[in-house]
Order: structure tokens, then sequence, then C-alpha cells
């Protein structure tokens, strides 16, 4: 039996000192029309009034990226990557747009020196000295995020360019929108963003995070000048001026000043790949995934060894655990000890769906909470840390090297499957959470799979397994499957919370009979679904 001690025990990583008794619920939101579901309700708006002004699933996709990295820039933005899945309505192949990121050609793994610690980080590589594969301009590979929006917008889009931009822009010169939970995520960098002189300056007051008072529920704007002109010029001339021109011109001084690698050679042969998502029958259902380095195939294991499960039962519960923590040296190439208390990852999710069918999957990132933490002065871009991506000891699958795409935890998927009478139901689903996206997102979609809707999936209770020797699993369990999991693992117990998320943070849409639903994170508290009848045409935001 369980251990009751375990849920109050501070060695366990339970948040106990929360109400026990506390229930969220976050209902899905239906519509005809197309929506939008993303971890920030400004960036939902804009790609939502998009379709609503008549642009599709990827004009919606390329205004909700931009917007994202200007709501929360510590997440993505221009100077992260990502991947995108596209489903159009008329066409039974999902494309994959791979804008993964890939490590400067002048990098030196040498270094790269290991001082013997294990590391307190995302994948618990050994740690460097000097933190440089995390911190710093060393840890600073391709951006290219904006290379692979620009891609899809020339192969799929339908809307000017410009215009897809221009809510970027205007929300970038009033400024990030912080509140009290955008605060959390500042003061839990602070002490890495003091080290970089530009950082410091837009997210700091005098070295300390903004505040607000508890009983006030403004919201600050910390203005982001030399970022909107940097999108404006971008929207005017395009991806060229990033990637060729003076913005990656500045981007590469601002790096070399701090002794990074990143060259304009390294930007100009900098691309993005448009191709046919790996795909997957299993059973009635057809999975799209993300791939390249990614845990795509291994949602698709795991869900090809769930197969038939209900995930109901303890048995069923073991079962999971045991597939889905199988997975967890697999696909990051992982080894050695876990690291309970390792840093957030930085990523964010969105879905699109238009009123056509049209259906678009994107995860972009910056890997850690502010990437390298540095934010570059001339073009006002928060750069990425990729070499934590890559292991840094020396001949391993995944080792540091120049010119390398590293191994990643992105898990976006498209899924098609025939309800009872044969007609067409397809989801849309990914996550932020570093490794316990992939747990997330299958745990989701077995559900789903299983005859539950979106909505009660969202909700189910999860177990989180991206740990090499332990599991952690929702108190909202019910207690058979506790004692079951318990008896099996090394399990501690975990709440469900807005901060820290212990279960990744997903959202997903569904589309059945021509009527589309969203929905995001129960406990995400900036995350939300947004209608075309919410915005634009159809009346103000509500």
């Amino acid at each position: 039996m369980r251990d009751e001690a375990k849920i109050s025990s501070e060695e366990s990583g339970s948040v106990n000192n929360y109400s026990q008794s506390l229930i969220f619920r976050k209902p899905a939101v239906r519509s005809r029309n197309g929506l939008v579901t993303a971890n920030h309700r400004l960036a939902a708006e804009a790609g939502a009034e998009i379709l609503a002004m008549g642009g599709n699933a990827i004009d919606a996709a390329i205004t909700t990226s931009m917007m994202l990295g200007v709501c929360e820039p510590w997440m993505s933005g221009l100077g992260g990557c990502g991947q995108m899945l596209v489903h159009m309505q008329d066409s039974d192949n999902v494309r994959l747009f791979d804008f993964g990121t890939i490590s400067p050609a002048s990098l030196r793994p040498a270094d790269f020196i290991l001082n013997g610690e294990q590391g307190d980080n995302l994948f618990n590589w050994p740690m460097v000295t000097g933190d440089m594969n995390n911190i710093g301009a060393r840890s600073i590979c391709v951006p290219s995020q904006l290379a692979g929006l620009a891609l899809a917008h020339k192969t799929l889009g339908k809307m000017p360019w410009h215009e897809l931009l221009a809510p970027a822009i205007n929300q970038a010169i009033k400024g990030v929108p912080v509140d009290a939970y955008g605060s959390l995520f500042i003061a839990g960098a602070a002490r890495a963003l003091r080290s970089n002189m530009a950082a410091a300056a837009l997210f700091l007051d005098d070295g300390l995070p903004p505040s607000l008072a508890w009983s006030s529920d403004q919201i600050m704007y910390l203005p982001m000048t030399e970022l909107a002109r940097t999108i404006s010029g971008i929207a005017d001339e395009g991806a060229s001026l990033f990637y060729q021109g003076e913005i990656g011109q500045k981007l590469c001084e601002d790096i070399a000043e701090l002794g990074g690698y990143l060259k304009r050679d390294d930007l100009a042969n900098y691309m993005a790949f448009d191709m046919p998502a790996p795909r997957y029958r299993i059973g009635d259902c057809e999975i799209a995934t993300s791939a390249r380095h990614t845990a795509g195939s291994s949602l698709a294991d795991a869900i090809e060894h769930m197969q038939g499960n209900q995930l109901r039962s303890p048995a069923e519960h073991v079962t999971l655990a045991k597939v889905l923590q199988s997975t967890a040296k697999r696909y990051m190439c992982r080894s050695g000890e876990d690291v309970p208390g390792a840093e957030p990852s930085c990523t964010t999710h969105f879905n699109i769906v238009d009123r056509q069918g049209n259906m678009v999957v994107v995860t972009q990132t910056l890997l850690s909470t502010f990437g390298s933490k540095v934010l570059s002065p001339k073009t006002g871009i928060l750069l990425n840390n990729g070499t934590l991506w890559f292991d840094p000891a020396p001949d391993q699958p995944n080792s540091i090297g120049a010119g390398k795409r590293p191994v990643s935890n992105i898990c976006s998927v498209i899924a098609r499957w025939p309800d009872d009478h044969g007609e067409d139901i397809k989801v849309g689903l990914g996550a932020a959470g570093g490794r316990k996206i992939m747990p997330a997102v299958a745990q989701i979609l077995l559900r789903m799979l299983a005859g539950m809707s979106l909505e009660d999936a969202f909700h189910a209770p999860r177990i989180e397994t991206s740990q090499l020797h332990r599991i952690v699993a929702d108190v909202g369990l019910d207690g058979a499957i506790l004692d079951a999991l318990d008896n099996a693992f090394d399990m501690t117990l975990s709440q469900r919370h807005f901060y820290p998320y212990a279960f990744a943070c997903p959202a997903g849409i569904y589309r059945h009979e021509g009527i589309n639903y969203g929905c995001t994170e129960t406990y995400s508290l900036w995350g939300d679904t947004v209608t075309e009848e919410m915005v634009g045409d159809y009346g103000t935001s509500k």
C-alpha cells in the first residue's frame, strides 16, 4: 500500500502546501467556425482574428507564432526553433515543416569542458565548466523559427505576409504584458538574467524582477522597441532580412561581442524543410507526428503498445507507466541519475483549425526558460540555448558538435480515425514541458482513442514517466491505481497546479462532423481557446 507520508514529504516533490480540495475546470470551446488554442490568450485572439478576416489556418499560425514571441518571450520567438504539422482538408497527407535548430559551423566541442558534476538541467547531462552549454552566447544555435514560418506561408498561406505580422509589431511597441503570473517566470530566471546587460535592462528593475501589489489586478508592460523595429523590417522585406540581411548582421555582431559562435554564414546557409510527416497506422487510427530527432516515433510506439487499453484499471496504468518509461532513455539518448529539480523547459504549443477543416499543430521553443538568457540589444531578440539539447560528453549518440541537429522533446501529432458510423475524427495535440511532453500527449491521445471527449481527456489525472528511476502520479488518480503504481515503481505523488507544472502543459483541438473543439491545460492561467465568433467581424473580444 502507498505510504501516505509521501504525499506531504518535501522529498517527494509534492506541493501539499496548496489546498487539497481545490478544483479547476476549463471547458472545451466549441465552434462551427475556426478556432485557435494557445498558451497565451492574446496570441490566440490574434490568430482567431486572422481566421475571421478570411485567412486560413496557416495564416493564423504565423500570426499566433509571432504574437507568442512577444507575449511570452521567455518561451519562444525569433531566436528559437520548432516544428509545424499541417493537414489540409482536401489532402490525404500531413505535411511537416521542420525548422529545428542546428549548431554553428564554428562551434568547438573542446570548449565545453566537463567539470565532473552531474547536471541540474533539462536532460541531466554532465555539467560543463561555466555552464556554457546552458547560459551565455556559446550556447546559442541557429535561430530557425522564422525560416519555418516563411516557408509555410510561401507554400500554403493566403493573406499578405505583412498583415500577419502586424499584431506582433503592435504588441511589441506596447510591450510584454506582465501580470503576477508573468512575474513568476521572470523571478525564476532573475539570477541568470543579470548576467546579460540587455536582458536585465528589459526584464529586471534594478536587478530585481518586476513586482505587482498583491491586491492589484493591473498588468505592467515592458516595451520591446528594438524587437518591434526588427519585426517591422521582416514584415516589409521578408525573412531574407534576417537570414541574409541587416538583421542577421546585427544579431551576429551582438553574439560575437559576447564570445558566441554564430556567424552570418550559419544564418545564410540555414534551410527549413517541407516534407511528408511520418505516418503510422495503428488499428483504425492514422497518426502523423513530428520527426527528425524528436519524440514523435516514441509516441507512435507507445500508442501501438497500448492499443486496446481503456486506461481504467490499475493493471492498465502499470502497463502504461512501463511503456512510457521505456521511451525516456531512447528518444533523448539518456543515461545516469534523475534530477527532479532541473530547470524548467521553455516551450509553447498551439493548434489551429479553420472553418474548412484545415489543421495546423505547432511546437516552438527557446529550450530553457529565457533560452540562453542573452538578448541581442541591436535586434531585441532573445536567443535560444540550443547546445543544451546535445550531450556534452564526447562519443555519445547525441554528443555536441559543429553543424549538427540535436535531439529534441517536440512531440506534435495529428491523428485521424473513424467514428462508429465511419465519419472522420481528427485531433491535433502537443505540449510544452521538456521531457514531460511525450508522456502527456500519449495519455491524452490514448484516452480519446478509448472514447473520452477532448475536455475530459485534458482534465483526467496523469502520470509522469520521463525520469529514469521513478514515476510521479497525480494525487487525483483512483486509490487502487495509486496502490498498483506504488507497488510496481518508485512512485511519488504530486498535485497538478499552475506553477510549477508537474505534468506538462498541453493544448489540443478536435474536429468531428464539421464542428471544432479546442482545449488547453486546465491549470494554465494564460492558455485559452478563441473562436472566430469571439473576435473580428463577429464582435469585440470577449
